[in-house]
């Protein structure tokens, strides 16, 4: 809708003018063009933007202010201005505003949040009078995420890739874990000229300052709804260097710091047979080493974690309270950074000052929690591949886990059965009874070992990492009693559709539990349904 300002500079006063006719909804800002000329907006936003991504259609529509005045678009009906163009997205309607150059070109970005779409899909579009310039789509299948910023020279913003998990709203799954990156790319011709990794997705515009740094606020929409994923959140800036970036291409293997890697002296094709040779006939013996915390041979283990800081294990050599701290290989198996893996007797990181110069811990990206954070720590005087993790937690004044010393386990002993102090282990770790740990849930739970837990505790139990015990889960207190039962509820969800459930506390890691009804459930406790909406499978929910 066009108000234009009429009357005298004294007595100034508003008319509606023109109105541009859409389909569906916008939920764009207006761009209007330097010179005035030329206004754009999306088209086609509505309520299947966000429930049924997949099936939301959406269109670019550039209109020429000067010519809708004058009356000489091709819509006779001087109130109404019709489109000097049109381009149909492919994805989903635009969520942000479309940038427009001098001259009337338009730059939008294509994104739905269904994330099925191929990766030859184009993320990011050119497109004048004429037609379309050009458009690109992003390596390693990430897609555009964020609100376009364009520079005399480049296109800022922020691309995710995101792994769909089995959860969600009908049409709408959650995703499992996401990649995030900051990136610019030659406004000529789309090609990618820099990128850093954040921990984040950001749907904000990225901001240039006075001096060429960028600020990027980190919102986290994608991360803070991932399953996997403990969001940072926050605001980054990236600050300019002098000369060439040297930016490593992204689908090829970039050499580390250290001069390791494929472009390594000596690591060619034709010396890796020899040189597995030397290293497996170099390696030491663990089986008889007595001190050892893992009996293993690392070089005969898989790598994990990228750059290939740590080696997979069976799950079984893990100790049961370090189990909730590492991540599952692909494989098989449990990522263990190699610091730990090839420890004697115990583990103990190396001390380092953090962020603010709080003391701290050198520790692996290779562990889950620790990688979350990774971005915003310092290095310090820590390996190359390690980050100074804080003792304690600006943020919530608790002790992380950190620092310390982990204690070498034997592997676990069989589930239920007494090992040889005659104590039961369940999984491993030792035994914690439920008065001696913190409290959770609001003083209504306990954190403990998840192998010491009946049953192995309730599904959905979440970390005690806000407790200062990563490595424990929070168990309601009732879930302590074998006799428990949640009873069964009916409820209407966020979106108007009723389920049937079980009441919950609100303190289990109850998946989108924003869009969850109450259900005549208690007031910390929320009901959760038993079969999962999206793919018709049972949630998992204890009690169902």
């Amino acid at each position: 809708m066009q108000i234009r300002v009429t009357g005298t500079a004294d007595r100034p006063s508003l008319a509606p003018g023109w109105r541009a006719e859409t389909v569906g909804g916008s939920a764009t800002t207006p761009s209007i063009s330097e010179d005035g000329r030329f206004v754009v907006v999306g088209d086609g936003a509505g309520p299947a933007t966000l429930i049924a991504p997949g099936a939301a259609r959406g269109t670019v529509k550039a209109y020429d202010i000067f010519a809708c005045d004058a009356n000489t678009d091709e819509d006779p009906d001087p109130e109404v201005c019709a489109p000097a163009w049109e381009e149909i997205l492919e994805r989903a309607p635009l969520a942000g505003a479309p940038a427009i150059l001098p001259g009337g070109d338009v730059v939008f970005y294509e994104m739905g949040l269904d994330f099925a779409d191929p990766p030859e899909a184009r993320d990011v579009v050119v497109r004048g009078v004429e037609g379309v310039r050009w458009s690109v789509h992003l390596p390693d299948d990430m897609d555009w995420m964020s609100v376009l910023t364009v520079t005399e020279n480049h296109i800022l913003g922020t691309a995710s890739r995101v792994e769909r998990s089995g959860r969600g709203l009908p049409g709408l799954a959650l995703p499992q874990t996401t990649v995030d990156r900051v990136l610019a790319l030659d406004r000529r011709d789309g090609r990618l000229v820099w990128y850093a990794d954040i921990p984040d997705d950001s749907a904000a515009t990225v901001t240039v300052g006075p001096d060429g740094a960028l600020y990027v606020g980190m919102l986290g929409i994608l991360s803070v709804l991932a399953i996997d994923d403990r969001p940072t959140l926050g605001l980054m800036r990236f600050s300019p260097v002098a000369g060439p970036l040297n930016l490593p291409p992204l689908d090829e293997p970039v050499a580390q710091a250290d001069g390791s890697g494929p472009d390594a002296p000596g690591a060619g094709a034709g010396d890796e047979v020899g040189a597995g040779e030397a290293a497996a006939a170099e390696a030491p013996d663990r089986s008889a080493d007595s001190e050892a915390c893992f009996d293993i041979v690392l070089e005969e283990l898989p790598t994990c974690c990228e750059g290939g800081g740590g080696h997979c294990v069976d799950s079984a050599m893990i100790p049961g309270r370090f189990q909730s701290m590492v991540a599952d290989c692909d494989d098989g198996g449990r990522c263990v950074p190699d610091e730990i893996l090839t420890a004697r007797g115990s583990f103990t990181p190396a001390p380092c000052s953090s962020v603010g110069g709080v003391q701290g811990a050198c520790l692996s990206p290779c562990l889950p929690e620790v990688a979350a954070s990774a971005a915003l720590l310092p290095q310090d005087v820590c390996p190359a591949a390690q980050v100074c993790v804080p003792c304690v937690s600006p943020l919530s004044g608790q002790e992380t886990g950190a620092c310390g010393t982990l204690s070498c386990q034997a592997a676990p002993s069989p589930a239920g059965q007494p090992d040889d102090s005659g104590a039961s282990r369940r999984g491993g770790g030792a035994a914690l009874d439920p008065g001696e740990g913190p409290r959770c849930c609001e003083g209504r739970g306990a954190c403990l070992n998840p192998g010491d837990v009946p049953g192995g505790g309730p599904a959905m139990a979440g970390s005690c990492f806000d407790q200062g015990r990563g490595d424990l889960v929070c168990v309601p207190d009732r879930f302590l009693e074998a006799s428990h039962r949640p009873p069964r509820c009916q409820a209407t969800g966020g979106l108007g559709l009723d389920y049937e459930g079980v009441c919950l506390p609100r303190c289990l890691d109850m998946p989108y539990e924003m869009f969850l009804g109450v259900g005549g459930c208690e007031a910390a406790e929320l009901c959760m349904p038993c079969t999962d909406r999206l793919s018709g499978r049972p949630t998992g929910a204890p009690g169902c």
